[in-house]
């Protein structure tokens, strides 16, 4: 709600999981099937839009989802320092509600945006086979139907398909294992490449009336998915006390350029909704004490920096990073 003036909207919700899996272990292997159940209801009640109490029956819609969703997970020892994994899972996400709608008389039923639906796929392996080192990575694919992204403001649509894959690296080295500290130094990164993040389908993507047509908001077949860089990166060298009771490290976190709406567009605009997100870097310093084991304070990012990425009703909104 941002105030009575200019928008009330009334949502209810129940959601209800419910799920079971278990673990066969035979040798080496581990296969671990599981099915889970969601059970989601929500009704949404315009009560206030532009400035105005809408009268119309349309305004208010109910929907609701029951979805079975199997998955299955394997891994296997491959020795006593190397463990292969992989996995296959239905996957089921609703959408935030929609607010600053652009219409005094809502159609709830055509606002309404449908739970986005996936597939997922993993492979990988995790490793500790070179000395004080730690080494993980994984490669993913998941298709998705459905998919849920903001269209304008605070608007909330379903593209259709997308299919996003990359690979993921992460590893750390402690240097205490190498020299026998009571402390130990620590070099840690991540890297992550989603070489693929487009849509499959071809959409024509229309104002809260219906009416007119978005056009940075539709899409054609190829087009990159908004807020999906290619590249992600960070880096980071730490020192752990010898109880473990300080830890501080200072890296870097590095993004790649990514695309703001479902056109591509490149060219930025004032109200945030077209043009790209150039690639940056950020400079974390991060600082843990354990006073106790219930009193941890930290101190994160402290010499920090602002990046605007998305527009609200307030104008842009910002993150930081």
């Amino acid at each position: 709600m941002a105030g009575w003036h200019q928008e009330h909207i009334q949502i209810d919700v129940t959601a209800r999981t419910f799920y079971i899996k278990n673990a066969f272990n035979n040798g080496d292997w581990t296969i671990t099937p599981g099915l889970r159940l969601e059970d989601i209801t929500w009704s949404t009640d315009y009560l206030h839009t532009e400035g105005n109490a809408p009268t119309n029956p349309e305004k208010r819609f109910t929907q609701s989802y029951q979805k079975l969703l199997p998955g299955l997970g394997a891994t296997y020892q491959l020795n006593s320092e190397t463990t292969l994994f992989g996995g296959i899972h239905q996957g089921f996400s609703p959408a935030r509600p929609n607010r600053d709608i652009e219409d005094d008389e809502p159609d709830a039923s055509y606002l309404a945006t449908r739970p986005e639906q996936s597939i997922n796929y993993e492979i990988g392996f995790r490793s500790a086979t070179l000395p004080a080192t730690e080494l993980d990575a994984t490669f993913f694919y998941t298709d998705f139907d459905e998919i849920v992204i903001q269209s304008t403001k605070g608007r909330y649509i379903n593209a259709g398909r997308s299919r996003q894959s990359g690979i993921e690296f992460s590893g750390q080295i402690n240097f205490s294992e190498l020299y026998n500290t009571p402390y130990n130094i620590y070099l840690q990164g991540n890297y992550t490449n989603v070489f693929l993040a487009e849509f499959s389908s071809v959409k024509d993507v229309f104002d809260d009336s219906g009416e007119n047509i978005v056009s940075t908001s539709s899409f054609e077949v190829g087009n990159s998915l908004p807020y999906a860089p290619t590249h992600m990166l960070s880096v980071a060298v730490g020192f752990e006390s010898a109880q473990n009771q300080f830890d501080g490290r200072i890296g870097i976190n590095y993004v790649s350029e990514q695309f703001v709406d479902a056109a591509n567009t490149r060219e930025p605009s004032d109200s945030g909704e077209e043009g790209v997100i150039p690639s940056y870097a950020v400079l974390n310093v991060t600082l843990n004490y354990r006073a106790t084991e219930q009193l941890r304070p930290n101190v994160f990012n402290q010499p920090s920096r602002w990046y605007g990425g998305r527009q609200n009703s307030a104008g842009i909104c910002w993150n930081e990073l």
